[in-house]
């Protein structure tokens, strides 16, 4: 069975933390013509803009990005999970040795997919949201799948995981939407917006929607899923879609902390059709208090993941992270 459109991808999911990223990919990968690994590259945009193509790996300079990579979070989870794509085998699987081609890759490898020519190779990284232009400029007939979720509710949840500043999330918010829509209006067609309270209400409307996207045919399996999509929050080990999980602002967010959010992003979330009272144009938080809040978010995520790796294993983990996506 082929897709309709022979569409083989790169497809991203895209979209900001805690939004229901995970959620979309792994009820999308019960297609079985949609591959995307379980682990999030995040790492793509900033190797591109140091190796744009046309530049051509060596054997030597495959090896030496192999080894630069390793340290990643990427191939740490990989290795911690004893699923660690060799470097052989990388190389053996690539059609070209541009970065795309490697890409190409280092999915169908994480993803068992090599050898086959029916299905769909993509990935799930966040941070993708602000990079569809450099993407889609590489990857010519690139498609995305954007989830937005509830400013109010992805604050509470991003603060609730990781200890991050509601007021920095919400401009972080506003700021990576903006973008997207800016970039997204040179090729429309090709970038499909889910709302994440649409995708827990109604998930078999939407997938059937996002499936005729891609020019595949619906499949129950999609309805279903065969393991828990989050570790985290309310939704952690739900086998699922929690229908009930939205609106968690109007219960834990005081009013004082709702009008600052969306004083930071109100007239985005207008945009995307969230109910907002205050109506003036968005305002931006002073900087040096930004660069404090980003400071702050970035210890309690240090001290968050030294639960699993120790102080100085958690510092390198987000070290590596930074280096690949410049966010904290």
């Amino acid at each position: 069975m082929s897709s309709s459109n022979n569409y083989s991808g790169p497809l991203f999911l895209i979209g900001m933390p805690r939004s229901g990223t995970k959620l979309l990919r792994t009820l999308l990968t019960q297609h079985p013509q949609i591959a995307i690994p379980s682990i999030e590259t995040e790492f793509l945009p900033g190797l591109l803009k140091k190796y744009p193509p046309p530049h051509e790996f060596s054997r030597v300079e495959f090896s030496n990005l192999y080894n630069e990579l390793l340290k990643f979070p990427y191939f740490r989870y990989q290795a911690e999970d004893n699923n660690l794509v060799t470097e052989e085998e990388w190389f053996s699987a690539c059609n070209n040795y541009q970065l795309t081609g490697i890409f190409k890759a280092l999915i169908r490898c994480s993803t068992d997919t090599v050898n086959r020519n029916d299905v769909i190779w993509g990935d799930k990284s966040p941070s993708y949201i602000c990079h569809i232009d450099l993407l889609k400029h590489v990857y010519p007939s690139a498609k995305f799948i954007h989830i937005v979720r509830d400013v109010r509710d992805y604050v509470l949840s991003i603060s609730t995981a990781w200890g991050k500043n509601k007021l920095r999330a919400a401009q972080r918010w506003a700021d990576s939407l903006d973008k997207l829509q800016k970039d997204a209006a040179q090729f429309r067609n090709d970038v499909f917006t889910v709302k994440y309270e649409d995708l827990i209400d109604d998930h078999e409307r939407v997938l059937r929607n996002a499936l005729q996207f891609l020019g595949l045919p619906f499949d129950e399996r999609v309805l279903k899923l065969s393991a828990p999509s989050e570790n985290l929050g309310d939704a952690k080990g739900a086998t699922i879609v929690l229908r009930g999980n939205k609106d968690k602002y109007k219960e834990f967010l005081t009013e004082k902390e709702i009008l600052g959010i969306e004083i930071l992003s109100g007239s985005t979330m207008a945009r995307y059709g969230y109910p907002v009272q205050y109506k003036e144009p968005r305002r931006r938080l002073p900087l040096v208090r930004e660069k404090y809040y980003q400071l702050l978010d970035g210890i309690n995520l240090v001290l968050f993941e030294r639960q699993n790796r120790g102080l100085w294993g958690a510092l390198a983990f987000y070290w590596t992270h930074f280096r690949a996506t410049r966010v904290i």
